[in-house]
């Protein structure tokens, strides 16, 4: 039985890439959902590639959220029996900004000034020549 999930939990190690033994690549990761007081764990593992790549830029302690189908399972701790969920993920979106690497200033675009509405930047060549478009509008 599998279910269709959006969980939101915090990575608890980085992501690890891994191949299959037909070549695939796939990205496997734990992610620590909380819910009042109780904790579940979430092993995702992950096929599609933009989300792969979503996870692999991820950091242990990152906040995400992950969307797929899960199967509930169980596992044992401390003799005693915990929920958990094997998720496989279609989805994944950083809730952390983006960081820049520090050694890659920021772009930034030139600052554009504003001009009256109505007025046109033309060439030299452009303003003595006549373009035709006196004639009044018919509407």
């Amino acid at each position: 039985m599998s279910i269709h999930v959006l969980l939101t939990g915090i990575l608890h190690k980085n992501a690890v890439s891994r191949i299959s033994q037909n070549g695939n690549a796939y990205v496997t990761c734990s992610v620590r959902v909380e819910q009042d007081g109780q904790t579940i764990w979430a092993n995702v593992i992950c096929f599609d590639e933009a989300a792969q790549a979503e996870l692999l830029r991820l950091n242990a302690g990152d906040a995400l959220s992950v969307q797929g189908k899960a199967t509930p399972k169980v596992y044992m701790k401390d003799e005693e029996a915990r929920p958990s969920l094997q998720v496989t993920a279609t989805g994944v979106l950083s809730l952390q900004p983006k960081t820049q690497a520090k050694s890659q200033p920021a772009k930034t675009r030139p600052r554009q000034t504003a001009k009256p509405f109505g007025t046109v930047d033309r060439n030299e060549d452009e303003k003595t020549a006549d373009d035709g478009f006196d004639d009044p509008l018919p509407f």
